[in-house]
């Protein structure tokens, strides 16, 4: 309890944040260039940076301690708000950003790795994602209040967060950290950090798709507009984070997977496109508990090297939401609704996850065979 009482309150305010730039971003970038390639670079960036960064930094953690990385990637991420703040060009903040990305890959490798380390490591990791949902809802409302005196005055709150979370973990910094070994996952332990690490995937690919494709399915829905609908998925993931605490143990059941991946598939696929909204919350609430899980899970299963294994989920979230979008737009665009697209998505993992849990239960009645 003593951890979370300093991992929450850090992970919300760093994402008031990073939400507050997330907002202006691409307003300051308009002021600089018409130019949307540099625009684009400068925003997508720090995905590529994230993406890359979260083993490598996973690993660090594991070695040099996560209560050492953490308060130090929060330390850099104070001159990063500043530079920003005065970046001139969009080349500058196209490189503000990419070391944003592997920063933060620092800070969420180290949050979630000491998270899960508690007595309860589902609710721990939960509690992380819901501060961080809360802070990102909190970020763009600060962003929009300051915009009317500069926008660039979001880079600052940017750097007084990163302050902020500094001091709050700096306790953590006293505490004698723990090295390992060389990082390595066996081929049975495999079969297991799969399944999370597929569960993990999906939400990142249903995540772009809805993001990206939110004023298409607005368009069909009784909603205000693709804003609204991205409010609905984040509020009612935040609901699903606070409800995971009724039922911890049921969650982390493997039959809990396929019942709450089918309720959000057919609610998807069934609900009338007029409340296309319901369904979209329903994707929200699923997702969230997924997410907790899923951390939850490949950190149970690498202990010792937690935050090598937060790196591993959120390289698997991470690609997911960088690929579901461009490949739903190369292959399925053309033939089906961008919720159709979804519910694949959904479906496939529904059938990656069952193959493997099949081949996990051969392989363990062959073993029991052998030794009889």
């Amino acid at each position: 309890m003593g951890l979370q009482r300093i991992l929450v309150p850090a992970s919300f305010v760093f994402m008031v944040g990073v939400g507050s730039v997330v907002a202006t971003l691409p307003v300051v970038l308009r002021q600089l260039s018409s130019n949307d390639v540099e625009v684009s670079l400068a925003v997508t960036v720090w995905g590529l940076a994230y993406l890359f960064s979260n083993i490598p930094a996973g690993v660090l953690a594991d070695k040099l301690g996560a209560n050492r990385t953490v308060p130090l990637a929060f330390f850099f991420n104070i001159a990063v708000g500043l530079y920003m703040y005065s970046a001139a060009s969009p080349l500058g903040f196209a490189v503000a950003r990419a070391i944003e990305g592997l920063l933060e890959a620092l800070v969420w490798t180290g949050v979630f790795g000491l998270a899960a380390r508690s007595e309860n490591r589902l609710l721990g990791v939960s509690s992380i994602y819901a501060a961080i949902a809360l802070g990102f809802t909190v970020g763009p409302l600060v962003a929009s209040y300051l915009a009317p005196l500069s926008a660039r005055l979001s880079f600052l709150v940017y750097s007084l967060c990163s302050l902020t979370s500094l001091l709050i973990t700096l306790p953590l910094a006293r505490e004698q950290p723990v090295g390992v070994g060389r990082v390595r996952i066996r081929f049975p332990k495999a079969l297991v950090v799969l399944p999370p690490l597929i569960a993990a995937l999906t939400v990142g690919l249903s995540e772009s798709v809805l993001i990206v494709y939110s004023p298409v399915l607005a368009s069909h829905g009784a909603v205000a507009g693709p804003q609204q609908l991205i409010s609905a998925y984040y509020l009612s993931g935040l609901l699903g984070q606070v409800a995971l605490r009724l039922a911890p143990q049921a969650i982390m059941r493997e039959e809990y997977v396929f019942m709450s991946t089918a309720t959000a598939l057919l609610a998807l696929k069934l609900l009338p496109e007029g409340i296309v909204v319901l369904g979209v919350a329903v994707l929200g609430f699923v997702n969230a508990q997924l997410a907790s899980r899923s951390q939850a899970k490949v950190t149970e299963a690498m202990k010792g090297l937690e935050s090598t294994g937060a790196g591993l989920a959120n390289l698997a979230w991470a690609l997911g939401y960088f690929a579901g979008s461009p490949l739903y737009s190369l292959f399925l665009n053309s033939s089906v609704s961008p919720r159709t697209g979804i519910a694949l998505y959904l479906l496939a993992s529904l059938a990656a996850q069952l193959s493997i849990l099949l081949i996990a239960k051969a392989g363990s009645s062959r073993a029991r065979r052998s030794h009889e």
